[in-house]
């Protein structure tokens, strides 16, 4: 089986992490911008929001961690970090959900590693991703913009208002549905499509 170059990975196996990848990170994006709209719509019932944010949070940490392994970045160690940095965020959100669902309580601790390891981790690895120039045109900078929108945006305006509006957090789902399609793209210009 003919690897690709600088990859690691067989081209099929690389493919198929693609459009994982495509496929997770497209689907939560978008449960996770209704999951926001419906909260934002009914107050009073959260548990529809809850349980739509929960899917989408699998389905992220799904497509991240299959992105992660189609190594769009090559072999660079740096890219494999950003992404195992970016898929901590919806595991501990995940493991923080279940328990709110479970006992109601909320636990603070987690919080920060978990908001901020997602936008940390996707930075790291588009920068790379970039340097790395293994994918052409607009879909080899979405990976960096995922990163970026809550590092430049949304943390400055939560630090300023103490409120972040949900307008944005929608807008980060519909750029993680941008991601997905970026990941299939991905496997198009590494020759991984099969």
């Amino acid at each position: 089986m003919e690897t690709t170059q600088r990859s690691g990975l067989a081209a099929p196996a690389q493919g198929t992490s693609f459009r994982r990848a495509a496929w997770g990170l497209s689907v939560g994006g978008g449960l996770w911008s209704l999951a926001f709209a419906v909260a934002d719509m009914h107050d009073r019932d959260p548990r529809i929001a809850q349980s739509l944010g929960f899917v989408a949070l699998i389905a992220m940490l799904w497509g991240t961690v299959e992105l992660g392994r189609a190594r769009p970045h090559g072999t660079a160690i740096l890219g494999s970090f950003g992404f195992a940095v970016a898929a901590l965020g919806p595991a501990l959100l995940l493991i923080h959900e279940a328990i709110y669902m479970r006992t109601g309580q909320v636990h603070e601790a987690m919080w920060p590693w978990a908001l901020i390891s997602p936008p940390l981790g996707m930075a790291i690895a588009g920068f790379v991703i970039v340097r790395a120039r293994r994918v052409g045109g607009w879909a080899r900078w979405i990976p960096l913009a995922v990163g970026a929108l809550p590092l430049v945006v949304l943390a400055p305006l939560a630090a300023l208002t103490r409120d972040v509006p949900f307008q944005a957090v929608i807008a980060w789902g519909l750029l993680c549905i941008l991601l997905g399609v970026a990941a299939a793209r991905f496997a198009r210009d590494t020759g991984a499509a099969s």
